[in-house]
């Protein structure tokens, strides 16, 4: 493996970034800004680090080894209070190469960052890092480019820190499973991203007509007429000797080298995907609308909306029970008059039983002979007269020894449909 790499103070007073390798692994390191003593912390992160992998070599190099180890260095971070009780605080990132034949891993704590790049097939993978923006850019209410920019651009999430508790913080670690000759590991702190974004730092990166020196010179120079923070980055470079393929599965997301012709559309690199401008126009859109200040106004404007629709479907369940209150006593009244219709009918009829002459029958065999009836309506309606049916027995039957009582009851006709009725 070949390496180069470069520090700068900035503009800031002093120091905090630290770097240091060896033939198995490389370190830079930032100490946190606005703590106590930063560039303690970093110096002695990354010294016991080396320290400690040269006298011990991680055996068997994989995930847990490189946690308990990193776990061991914080350890001895934290006793150091016990003399030097004004370092409590005291924090860095951390950002590590871990080679061994056939094995490379990348880890790393807080916002420094670890690109590994393929250029002879335009792809590239990069850390996340643990702070605030980059978790907004995640949930997708900022746009990465606008990290930078964005007021909470200096807020971590995760870092290596002296503490009475004895309390450590992991690492994000990844497994190298492919390493082709050319492939570039790049190790940086923030300061670098302050003046570089992905796209030209790539372009950079991935030059192949200029040798790694060169590429860190560039990118020093870049960083002195914009950073002002402290920025550091350390460049490897994979040989012959350093190709190996892994049976493990696969843990990059490659993204793709933003390299695009003169005729096209120029993209732009959002969480690993290439977007024209057309859709990252309409991204943005959709980030103004989740900015917090936005997203605030949004969600009055959607509570209104609720109460409102909420108050206009209780008028209308409101009215609708109403109507069907008043209709159900519509109904209730409408019944009840028609049921008091055929009372009047039965009345009438009882009025009119008591002007009918009844004989009852006593043999049950005449009760089945067939009545005849015999109507006159013309005479009824001319003499204003009650209609006369009369029911005649069947004459081919004898009827000398039926036996009958006649009932006759005369009273006042009530109306013009009176009727007497005679039953043989």
């Amino acid at each position: 493996m070949k390496s180069a790499f470069y520090t700068n103070i900035g503009t800031r007073g002093n120091n905090e970034d630290f770097l240091a390798h060896n033939e198995n692994i490389f370190i830079v390191c930032d100490g946190v800004g606005g703590l106590a003593k930063g560039e303690v912390a970093s110096r002695f992160v990354t010294e016991t680090l080396i320290r400690s992998v040269a006298e011990t070599p991680l055996e068997p190099l994989d995930k847990t080894t490189i946690q308990q180890r990193l776990a061991l260095v914080q350890d001895k971070l934290n006793d150091r209070l016990d003399e030097n009780p004004d370092e409590k605080g005291m924090g860095t990132t951390l950002t590590a190469v871990f080679t061994s034949p056939g094995a490379i891993y990348l880890a790393h704590i807080g916002d420094s960052r670890i690109y590994y790049i393929r250029p002879s097939s335009g792809l590239f993978w990069r850390t996340t890092d643990h702070s605030v923006v980059a978790e907004l850019a995640k949930a997708g209410i900022i746009k990465e480019s606008e990290a930078k920019k964005h007021p909470m651009s200096n807020r971590i999430t995760r870092a290596i820190q002296a503490n009475t508790k004895n309390e450590t913080s992991n690492a994000d670690i990844t497994q190298v499973t492919k390493a082709e000759a050319g492939d570039l590991i790049f190790l940086c702190t923030d300061g670098v991203l302050e003046a570089l974004e992905d796209k030209p730092l790539l372009e950079i990166l991935c030059n192949g007509e200029v040798t790694i020196e060169s590429k860190i010179e560039q990118i020093e120079q870049t960083c002195k007429g914009v950073s002002r923070d402290n920025n550091t980055a350390l460049l490897i470079e994979l040989e012959e000797t350093d190709v190996f393929q892994s049976d493990a599965k696969e843990e990059m997301s490659w993204q793709t080298v933003n390299i695009v012709s003169e005729t096209d559309t120029e993209p732009e690199i959002i969480f690993g995907e290439m977007l024209p401008e057309n859709e990252t126009e309409s991204i943005s859109e959709n980030q103004e609308r989740l900015q917090p200040q936005n997203m605030v106004r949004n969600l009055k404007k959607i509570l209104r909306w609720a109460f409102g629709t909420l108050f206009l479907l209780l008028l209308i369940a409101y009215g609708s029970t109403f109507y069907n209150q008043k209709k159900e006593k519509g109904e209730t009244v409408k019944e009840n008059t028609e049921t008091q219709k055929p009372d009047s009918k039965k009345k009438d009829a009882g009025n009119a039983t008591k002007n009918s002459v009844i004989i009852d029958n006593k043999d049950k065999k005449e009760d089945s002979n067939i009545k005849q009836e015999i109507k006159k309506p013309e005479d009824s309606i001319k003499n204003n007269q009650p209609k006369i049916t009369v029911s005649a027995p069947d004459t081919t039957k004898p009827t000398t020894k039926d036996t009958a009582k006649v009932k006759k009851v005369v009273e006042p006709a009530v109306n013009k449909s009176d009727t007497i009725t005679t039953l043989l």
